[in-house]
């Protein structure tokens, strides 16, 4: 899944993370890429920038719930 962010926001993990060359490995399952990922020149953090890639690699079934900021809400699909 790849998503975009207008300019007005940018992407933020509330957990201290490692980035890689512009990677974030979480588990076997799951990765991100992070294409403009950069540390910040003032702290010891990351701008993580706007757009990211998230690698989702389920080894079973799984349901995948995404919320919507629209009048509908919630969305989802599974995986067998």
């Amino acid at each position: 899944m790849t998503v975009t962010l207008p300019s007005c926001a940018n992407f933020f993990f509330q957990n201290r993370i490692e980035i890689a060359n512009g990677r974030i490995h979480r588990n076997d399952a799951m990765s991100y890429e992070l294409p403009e990922a950069h540390p910040l020149k003032t702290s010891n953090g990351w701008y993580l920038g706007r757009r990211m890639t998230v690698h989702v690699r389920p080894n079973g079934p799984a349901r995948f719930i995404i919320e919507h900021g629209g009048p509908d809400g919630i969305g989802w699909f599974d995986t067998p």
